[in-house]
């Protein structure tokens, strides 16, 4: 659920509260029923953390807890046009010559900068806005009523107060080290590099690493990929993220041009797109590493011949989860990354948490630690989430204690790859690094963030909050940082003031599972033709088509795209929308 249902509605509370008193509000003559919305939703907010970490489990509360937020977003949306119209009315009565046109300009469309609404079409009149007060308190008071058949556990406070935690961003202000740890993966980087370099009269050789989702396969890929030795070897080196998500034929053929730094053009053929390839690799020698292949047909069917026919040397290398598909790709060499052994893992831990190399503290701390490493189950990507947790706890027996016994470990309701280490490291997360967390899940797989942008667009999303003397920009930043403190973002080693990142696969299934049906990312053919879709809150678009026609959803708060392919659509009926544009970068 991409809205943290307590946290939403605190800031609700918040709104009204601030609210209440304004002129607009007075005008209006909704004060009353505007009180009675907030001592509603402060009973309700009482419960809503418990209520939001049943709902992974029970299909029965998250239906109760879906509805509540259908009617939290409905009065987010009533305090907005309760300031525009009151405000309207205020200014009709300081300036009565501009009623009339005030009046028509409310009749066709208004713009406004309040949180989360940039243009609506129709502003309802005081009387329509009361009359929705008062329908969505009845509907309140009935959902407040349900709730007491679920015996929730009440909370004192709505939503969690979140502090940066200062230690774990001094320690995470400089490069992060490699997560290289044991001697497998340093040998097996050096046999596979020695087999990628020999044999030089042989044209054209592929190799794979195989293992399960989490294990470190792109971690022993990037070490080959950086290798001095591959570096001397090969002219053109070139990193594909393909991952099931690649449909497009045509997108993946123009993707690998672009990364080996070759120009398709107005190109839009497959036969065109291979042509160009292969007189772009003509006698030169590649290396081309495919992370994360689900099907080998790209392999077969799109470039195997263009690259064996027309480069001089090429030897690729392949991670997938299937050996099969490596097998079906004619890989001459397959390499199974194997889990994490418990010592390995400790490393590993131990290098992510004890940034002061404190043997002491390491000591105190190996029995517990070795228990939660055996949770983690030997995955590199589930050891760091947790390190990111105690990261931010004092290194303590209890604390890590609490982390060890923490019921997190044995929630279900999720995909069996996101439980235990995950989900915890998700539930440690404050509300406000959440929303952040989740809003990840707009972009498509294997997306690089920049600093900038996720600055500006959570700051458009409303997630953030001035604090202090820190602006909301400062704010964001130091989000970000602890974002990837906590092993949430992995910040790019070419960045070395880590302003660019990627999400690891499965962590960002992690926010597409929580994200659920209220966000999409993908092309909107697919969403006109999917019911789920109904309610999507927030959309980002990825084609390669010339043009975008925006489909009609009326729930829309938030739309991400390449602003040169918007095709206007007329007959929006947006209630409450945030417009925010993304022109994709190339590198």
């Amino acid at each position: 659920m991409a809205m943290i249902v307590d946290a939403f509605a605190g800031k609700l509370v918040e709104r009204l509260a601030n609210i209440i008193e304004e002129k607009a509000i007075m005008v209006l003559g909704v004060k009353d029923e505007l009180q009675r919305l907030r001592r509603r939703m402060e009973r309700i907010a009482r419960v809503l953390k418990d209520a939001e970490k049943r709902s992974i489990q029970d299909e029965t509360v998250k239906g109760w807890v879906d509805e509540l937020k259908d009617l939290m977003y409905d009065a987010d949306d009533i305090i907005d046009l309760c300031m525009i119209q009151g405000t309207g009315l205020l200014q009709d009565v300081d300036h009565p010559s501009q009623m009339a046109e005030s009046s028509a300009t409310a009749s066709t469309r208004v713009c406004c900068h309040f949180p989360l609404l940039s243009c609506v079409r129709s502003i309802p009149s005081r009387y329509e806005i009361a009359d929705k007060i008062k329908s969505l308190n009845d509907k309140l008071e009935e959902i407040s009523e349900d709730k007491n058949k679920f015996n929730f556990i009440t909370s004192s406070n709505s939503s969690d107060a979140y502090a940066m935690n200062e230690a774990s961003y001094r320690q995470s202000s400089s490069l992060p080290e490699p997560d290289i740890v044991g001697w497998d993966i340093k040998d097996a980087t050096n046999s596979l590099v020695e087999l990628l370099v020999s044999q030089p009269e042989q044209k054209c050789r592929l190799f794979a690493i195989v293992g399960m989702g989490g294990i470190g396969k792109t971690t022993l890929a990037q070490q080959i990929y950086n290798d001095p030795k591959i570096n001397d070897a090969f002219v053109l080196r070139s990193w594909i993220w393909v991952s099931k998500s690649f449909t497009s034929r045509i997108d993946f053929l123009k993707e690998i041009i672009r990364n080996i730094g070759g120009k398709y053009g107005e190109c839009t053929t497959i036969s065109e797109l291979q042509n160009i390839l292969c007189d772009f690799l003509r006698e030169k020698n590649l290396f081309l590493v495919l992370d994360d292949v689900w099907d080998e047909n790209i392999w077969v069917d799109l470039i195997k011949n263009a690259i064996e026919r027309t480069t001089k040397k090429c030897r690729v290398l392949v991670t997938t989860r299937d050996r099969n598909t490596a097998v079906k790709m004619g890989a001459t060499h397959i390499h199974h990354v194997n889990k994490l052994p418990s010592d390995v893992g400790w490393e590993l831990l131990c290098k992510k948490v004890f940034t002061n190399n404190s043997t002491q503290d390491m000591q105190r701390l190996k029995d517990i630690g070795m228990k939660i490493v055996e949770k983690c189950d030997g995955l590199p990507v589930a050891i760091k989430a947790i390190a990111g947790v105690l990261v931010t706890k004092d290194q303590n027996k209890r604390e890590w204690e609490n982390v060890l016994n923490s019921d997190a470990w044995t929630i279900t309701g999720l995909p069996e790859e996101l439980q235990g280490a995950l989900y915890l490291s998700y539930e440690a997360l404050p509300s406000a690094l959440k929303h952040c967390f989740l809003y990840c899940a707009l972009y498509p797989r294997g997306h690089e963030f920049y600093l900038e942008d996720l600055v500006c667009h959570w700051i458009a999303e409303g997630y953030i909050e001035a604090k202090g003397n820190s602006s909301m920009e400062d704010v964001a930043k130091s989000y970000y940082m602890e974002l990837i403190c906590r092993s949430f973002l992995q910040p790019d080693p070419v960045y070395v003031d880590m302003s660019s990142c990627t999400i690891h696969d499965l962590l960002r299934a992690l926010a597409e599972f929580f994200a659920g049906d209220e966000s999409f990312s993908g092309d909107p053919l697919e969403v006109q033709s999917t019911d789920s879709m109904k309610k999507l809150r927030r959309l980002t678009i990825t084609s390669n088509r010339e043009s975008v026609s925006i489909p009609h959803l009326d729930c829309l708060r938030s739309l991400v795209m390449d602003s040169s392919k918007f095709e206007h659509t007329s007959d929006w009926q947006l209630k409450a929308f945030a417009f925010i544009t993304s022109q994709w970068r190339q590198d």
